[in-house]
């Protein structure tokens, strides 16, 4: 599992739509938690080794960045590495197809580890929370379109029966 300030794909840079002729792509993400390290797969069909970089910041952050020439293809994935992830040892396979990294997990007592999953159980709690607030912030958005279309049927109502008395 990733960690809470995870950001698995952004497009073109600020927000902008890419010039014309340009593509942004989303390439698929598989992410595997294994004992021993994190496995993380893009398939990149069509790209060539020398068509992307990967970066590993100090701070666990994790960015993949890559365009191809023919046609001008992008893509930029980033997100944060679990605190668990060793940095140092980040490894990768690119097969033509799908690039595989390999993230391994640092070796831990059984303090730290304790720790390690507490803090990811409450990551996970505090995203499903944020989830769950997101919906309900939307249900209260309609609740309020509903009410104030109700109130506009009713004072039209009003001042229509008003005008013909």
């Amino acid at each position: 599992m990733a960690s809470c300030k995870q950001k698995r794909s952004s497009a073109a840079k600020g927000g902008e739509a890419p010039p014309a002729g340009d593509v942004d792509i989303d390439p698929k993400l598989e992410w595997h938690d294994a004992a021993s390290g994190y496995i993380i797969r893009l398939a990149l069909p069509g790209f060539k080794k020398d068509d992307f970089k990967v970066q590993v910041d100090a701070g666990g952050r994790l960015t993949v960045r890559g365009e191809r020439p023919a046609g001008y293809v992008r893509f930029h994935k980033a997100f944060d590495l679990p605190p668990t992830a060793n940095l140092d040892g980040v490894a990768g396979r690119f097969d033509g197809n799908m690039l595989s990294l390999t993230v391994p997990k640092k070796v831990l007592g059984v303090a730290e580890m304790v720790a390690a999953k507490m803090a990811e159980a409450e990551c996970a709690a505090a995203q499903e929370k944020e989830e769950e607030e997101a919906a309900v912030g939307k249900g209260q958005m309609v609740a309020a379109a509903v009410a104030g279309f109700a109130l506009g049927v009713f004072v039209a109502h009003r001042l229509l029966s008003a005008a013909n008395n």
